[in-house]
C-alpha cells in the first residue's frame, strides 16, 4: 500500500463504473490502511472500493487477480475478476564514481612519471555499478589539451605522453593505446559492486610550451 496526494485515507468513492442498481459510496484506501472497514450495501445497491497500491520490484513478470472479501470470507461467486499484469522492468546500466574524479599530477620534469597509487599521489579512483545488471567497465583517455597538444603514445617523446591504468594498485599497468578509444578496465562487476583503479602519466621528453594540460578519462558501463 502507498499514499496518494489526490485524497485522504477512507475518503468516500464516487460512481465511476457502469452498473445496475443504486450507488452507495465506498471507501478509498491508502497506506497505512489496507481494509475499508464495514460498508452496508442494501438489496439492489452497489458500491465501489478503491485501493492505492504499487507493485514492488519482486512483482515483475506476474499476473494478479483481485476480489473483495468480508473480513477474509469470500463474497458469493465471482464470474469475473479484476486482473493486472506486471511486466519486468528493463535493465538499468549505470556507472558512477564514488571518488571525486579529479586528479592533479602536478609539475613534472621531462620524461618523469606520476601515479595515483598510495606510493604516489594516493588518489585512487573508485567506479561503482549503479545499475541492476552485471556490467563490464571500459575506460578511455583523451590527448592532453591546453596550448600545444600532447599526443598519446606508447613511449614518451616530443609532445608525446604515455598514459596508463591499473586495477591492482599499480601491480600491473596497461597503456592506453589510442586516444578516445575504449579499453576494458574490469569485467563481472555485479550491481552495487565497485572497482578501484589508478592512473599513471609519463610526460614528454620535450614540450613545445609549458602551459597546463588537461586530460579527460571516461568510464563506460556495458551490460555483460
Amino acid at each position: 500500500m502507498v499514499t496518494s496526494a489526490n485524497f485522504a485515507d477512507s475518503d468516500p468513492t464516487t460512481a465511476q463504473l457502469t452498473s445496475t442498481g443504486t450507488f452507495t459510496a465506498g471507501k478509498i484506501i491508502e497506506d497505512p490502511s489496507n481494509t475499508s472497514g464495514s460498508i452496508t450495501i442494501d438489496t439492489n445497491y452497489y458500491t465501489e472500493v478503491e485501493y492505492v497500491f504499487q507493485a514492488a520490484s519482486s512483482a515483475g513478470g506476474n499476473t494478479y487477480c483481485f476480489r473483495v472479501s468480508n473480513a477474509g470470507t469470500a463474497l458469493d461467486t465471482y464470474t469475473k475478476y479484476a486482473e493486472i499484469s506486471v511486466t519486468a522492468g528493463g535493465a538499468v546500466i549505470s556507472v558512477v564514481l564514488d571518488t571525486d574524479g579529479s586528479i592533479t599530477y602536478g609539475t613534472l620534469a621531462a620524461l618523469s612519471s606520476q601515479d595515483t597509487t598510495s606510493s604516489g599521489l594516493n588518489d585512487t579512483q573508485t567506479a561503482r555499478n549503479d545499475g541492476t545488471v552485471t556490467e563490464t567497465f571500459n575506460i578511455k583517455t583523451s590527448n592532453a589539451t591546453g596550448g600545444t597538444q600532447w599526443t598519446l603514445g606508447s613511449s614518451a617523446g616530443s609532445d608525446i605522453f604515455v598514459h596508463e591504468f591499473s586495477t591492482n594498485s599499480g601491480g600491473a599497468w596497461t597503456k592506453f593505446t589510442t586516444a578516445d578509444s575504449y579499453q576494458q578496465l574490469a569485467t563481472g562487476i555485479t550491481s552495487s559492486s565497485s572497482q578501484n583503479f589508478d592512473l599513471r602519466i609519463t610526460v614528454p621528453s620535450t614540450s613545445t610550451d609549458f602551459q597546463q594540460k588537461n586530460i579527460s578519462v571516461t568510464i563506460q558501463a556495458v551490460q555483460q
